[in-house]
């Protein structure tokens, strides 16, 4: 029997007479060749082919196997028809039928995801994207994400997590007299800091669990280990021009509220005050408080019962054992003042190398640690640097595609890329060459949409089982990627993908005065695909078009891909 074209037997298959029936209360296993709304079309491995509805909640793609039984809930056109042999997979039926059965194929069927086509033939889209990474599993699972690093050669993606953290301050004791002024900057102009020394103690400890996923659903963990150690500060200070060597803490005790002249008991009120002070450096004998014979640092007044306080371990102690009197006392004295005011900033674990590998695309962070993951895989921000194709491509967004396939089946890879700026233009690199589009015919003949709408190219496809993805996803317009639709901020998202003529232009010419491209048409377009493209075929800049549009961004004009 002489093979088919993929698209002639979808087109025999689709208008075939009834041929038979399956056996009353069999089941067939099968593969899926097809999928439309609610039903599948599939090549039974008896050689017959059916369409058959679909039980709830399945959501088979092309290629995959599925069992169909005629029991009035699966099967529900009861004919049977002889399918030829499958084609090989060949160039023409490229970006159609995918030989890789893939999640995010144009035949993708999920709840919220089944396009429509107007009645004129405008293709309208409709569905979603998560506005957060989504990594799709081989088996279609979608699994949420946060930062993360890809490697799509080795079919992986990683991420941290933190899993706990235990911090253990510095005994400071024997080092100085704690005081913020260790390390603030004195307001006194007339007090400065004299010598600082910088000693570090203590430990912040993080566990972290480098988190694998691999596309196949087998996943690993492998612990990590950081530490840091708490920065201490010694400091001397000046003032007047003289060395401050002698630093006092001192405590008062008293009595507060109106049983302060009762007997002392657990319910008493008790107020502790704490001052620090650096003595002059002449040893004057401190009578008073007078300014040039001590300065107060820092003074703190805390009020508890006698009972909190012996709670404590501090019961108060309102005599001075010198002087016999509720003066303030020195209760400590040293030469340095000290403090470690705040915990230390523990660094995440160290990653090495490309922050997103995939054949065709190497994708650099910028220089140290911060950005080892990210959120947006499409963003090249300040540094980090995209190697495709031999070229080097920084700022901006970046989105891959499925180019022509190989006669091994396998797709070229192609790169878009284009800076933030308004005015910049749209760059395609693919393997041997490549090309650029004033952004503004971008917009008008590829995503169909006014002037000054797109905005950036979107992650969706970085993360998925299978690469190159299919299409490039670019948003349009200010709305904001959400999970339902409004209708005061409309989310626009567009799919662009490899242009075919035949599939993506419409016979005839364009209508009298009509400003359409010239490519969307073509005058003598063949009723079926052409097997040689003959040389009038109209050709698209860098040959790509409007593939999808989603989340109700609305119809596209008419002649729109579908």
């Amino acid at each position: 029997m002489a093979e088919w074209s993929w698209h002639e037997f979808l087109e025999w298959l689709d208008g075939c007479c009834c041929r038979g029936e399956l056996p009353a209360g069999s089941c067939v296993w099968g593969v899926v060749v097809a999928a439309f709304p609610g039903a599948v079309t599939v090549r039974l491995d008896t050689g017959q082919a059916v369409r058959a509805s679909l039980a709830p909640g399945a959501f088979p793609r092309p290629g995959q196997r599925m069992q169909v039984c005629r029991d009035g809930a699966h099967h529900t056109d009861r004919r049977t028809m002889h399918q030829p042999r499958r084609p090989t997979h060949t160039e023409d039926d490229a970006g159609v039928f995918p030989q890789t059965a893939s999640y995010d194929s144009p035949q993708r069927l999920a709840l919220d995801h089944v396009p429509t086509v107007a009645p004129d033939g405008t293709f309208l889209g409709g569905g979603s994207v998560p506005s957060l990474p989504v990594m799709t599993l081989d088996d279609g699972q979608l699994h949420p994400l946060g930062a993360n690093a890809v490697n799509h050669l080795e079919r992986w993606v990683e991420w941290l997590e933190q899993v706990s953290s235990t911090s253990t301050p510095p005994d400071l004791t024997g080092l100085g007299i704690r005081s913020q002024r260790a390390w603030t900057v004195v307001t006194d102009p007339a007090v400065a800091i004299h010598e600082q020394l910088l000693l570090s103690g203590g430990s912040d400890v993080v566990q972290y669990a480098l988190k694998r996923q691999n596309f196949d659903g087998s996943e690993s963990s492998t612990p990590l280990t950081v530490s840091a150690p708490w920065r201490i500060y010694k400091t001397r200070l000046m003032t007047q021009g003289d060395i401050v060597t002698d630093y006092r803490l001192r405590e008062k005790w008293e009595r507060l509220g109106p049983t302060m002249n009762d007997p002392d008991g657990p319910n008493a009120l008790w107020r502790r005050e704490r001052a620090i002070l650096m003595m002059h450096p002449h040893g004057w004998e401190v009578i008073d408080e007078a300014p040039y014979n001590f300065t107060r640092l820092s003074i703190s007044g805390v009020d508890k019962t006698r009972a909190q306080w012996e709670a404590d371990g501090t019961p108060p102690n309102p005599t001075d054992p010198a002087l016999g009197l509720p003066f303030f006392r020195t209760i400590q004295q040293a030469s340095w003042l000290v403090d470690a005011p705040l915990p230390p900033q523990t660094p995440v674990p160290s990653r090495e190398g490309p922050r997103f590998r995939a054949p065709g695309v190497t994708i650099f962070p910028p220089p140290g640690n911060t950005a080892a993951y990210t959120t947006d895989h499409a963003r090249l921000e300040e540094g980090a640097r995209l190697l495709a194709g031999g070229q080097e491509l920084t700022g901006g967004s970046w989105a891959a595609l499925c180019g022509p396939v190989n006669a091994q089946g396998v797709p070229e890879v192609w790169v878009l890329h284009t800076a933030d700026d308004t005015d910049a233009p749209i760059t395609l690199v693919r393997p041997g060459g490549g090309g650029s589009l004033p952004r503004d015919r971008f917009e008008r003949e590829i995503l169909r949409v006014q002037v000054g709408t797109f905005r950036r190219f979107h992650p969706s496809g970085t993360l998925t089982h299978s690469w190159p993805p299919h299409w490039a996803l670019c948003e349009c317009g200010a709305g904001v990627i959400t999970f339902s639709f409004n209708p005061f901020d409309p989310p626009t998202l567009r799919a662009v993908g490899l242009y075919d003529p035949w599939r993506d232009s419409r016979g005839g010419l364009p209508p009298e005065g009509s400003t359409d491209p010239a490519w969307w048409w073509w005058e003598k377009r063949p009723k079926q695909r052409p097997k040689v493209l003959p040389p009038d075929a109209p050709v698209a800049p860098l040959r790509l078009a409007l593939m999808d549009v989603f989340l109700g961004a609305g119809p596209t004009n008419p002649g729109g891909s579908s």
